[in-house]
């Protein structure tokens, strides 16, 4: 809500809040927790914090990766990227450009043309490398 409103301060700490809450309810390798720190990076990106967002990004992978590769793991993989191309790591963005491709790829038909999309960004980053 707090977003939608471009409340992005009262966002990060209402998120802030709700992730000290889950890691006491539910522990701090939950789906939740992980959900949450992405929910924080989303906030964080809009605010132009992005080495910050990053943080929260390496925070939340490991614990969503536990659920398995998926869509999800992937688009997150994507956005951390872009978060660590405006930080100036094009090799950090690279690699995780690389591993969400990874993970399109292998969830299907469904996902092919995001795959493809992901394997032309790779070959224009690593041709400008």
């Amino acid at each position: 809500v707090y977003k939608g409103q471009g409340k992005l301060n009262e966002a990060v700490a209402m998120h802030q809040k709700a992730l000290r809450n889950f890691r006491k309810t539910v522990g701090s390798g939950s789906k939740e927790v992980g959900l949450t720190l992405l929910k924080v990076s989303d906030v964080l990106v809009k605010q132009g914090k992005h080495e910050k967002a990053v943080e929260h990004y390496d925070e939340a992978l490991p614990i969503l990766r536990g659920a398995g590769k998926n869509p999800g793991v992937a688009s997150a993989m994507c956005q951390m990227a872009s978060c660590k191309m405006h930080t100036g790591d094009l090799a950090g963005a690279v690699v995780c450009f690389k591993d969400a491709h990874h993970i399109y790829a292998n969830c299907g038909a469904k996902y092919a043309s995001s795959a493809q999309k992901l394997a032309d960004v790779l070959k224009n980053l690593e041709g400008s490398g």
